[in-house]
């Protein structure tokens, strides 16, 4: 006669849990690979084919520079990465820079009044916002922050998972050297990484991003982006992409009479259209 065995109670639970938790691990897995399905899935954001390949670029190189012509949704799209980047890496620690406390805060902007009433999902990831002139920052339930910092000798003594700075080419190469490259001395650090078995496993890297118009050929800022081309040509570690007015007006985020206008003035820079428009550097 054959028995039946029942499970307790218990143990019952305890299957539940690590199903979930097996449903989670997987889930993240994909999402990590693929942030722009996860921007659609949870935060329900349709973006457009290239935001999704820029998007994907970030999350998957260590280093990544974006080159942007005016009206290009830059700073939407950086909104967008902070967000999901803090999701998927719970406990990670984002500092966004630039040479004015007012251009990075405007991305946190972003979060609040575009992202946040427009997703219930991002609504329960977000424990707090603050938004003043001593600080500008958004805390998440898993531990992640996304917080501003000005790009200057006060910002020493800063730490972060993920740098992200603004208009990198207002900023002073030695402050971007000296000061805030040194944000990303520690890596994230998952509660994994304290189990025995997990000591040796690879650590994740940290992630520097500088996003920008373009500016003239001698200063420093296009020498970087020549460095991140070679190295992305090369090794395959960096990333470097430049979208120009046209892609802009394609994706009806530019009013294309509206840049034709500016065009026809007496007045029209074509040396200043040329580096904010056409996402390309230029000689003196």
């Amino acid at each position: 006669m054959n028995r039946v065995f029942r499970k307790t109670e218990a143990e019952i639970q305890q299957e539940k849990i690590e199903s979930l938790l097996d449903s989670v691990d997987s889930w993240a897995s994909y999402y990590r690979a693929n942030p722009h399905r996860f921007a659609k899935d949870y935060l329900g954001l349709n973006l457009r084919k290239f935001q999704q390949i820029i998007l994907c670029a970030m999350f998957r190189y260590p280093n990544a520079i974006y080159l942007a012509s005016r009206g290009g949704g830059k700073t939407f799209l950086i909104a967008i990465f902070c967000v999901c980047y803090c999701i998927l890496y719970p406990g990670s620690w984002v500092k966004l820079a630039s040479k004015t406390r007012g251009q990075a805060t405007e991305i946190i902007n972003k979060i609040q009044s575009i992202l946040l009433p427009n997703s219930l999902n991002l609504k329960s990831e977000i424990s707090r916002i603050k938004i003043d002139q001593s600080m500008a920052k958004v805390w998440f339930k898993n531990t992640s922050e996304i917080s501003v910092v000005t790009a200057g000798e006060s910002a020493r003594s800063n730490r972060a998972t993920v740098l992200i700075v603004d208009e990198f080419r207002m900023v002073d190469k030695v402050i971007v050297d000296t000061i805030l490259k040194k944000f990303l001395s520690t890596n994230r650090q998952p509660g994994y990484l304290q189990k025995a078995e997990f000591k040796d496993f690879p650590k994740e890297r940290t992630k520097a991003i500088y996003a920008s118009s373009c500016w003239y050929k001698a200063h420093w800022s296009y020498e970087l982006v020549r460095d991140y081309v070679a190295n992305m040509i090369q090794r395959g570690s960096h990333f470097c992409c430049a979208m120009p007015y046209q892609l802009a007006i394609a994706e009806d985020l530019l009013d294309r009479a509206r840049v034709e206008d500016d065009m026809l003035e007496s007045d029209f820079n074509a040396v200043s259209f040329q580096m904010e428009m056409e996402a390309c550097a230029t000689c003196l």
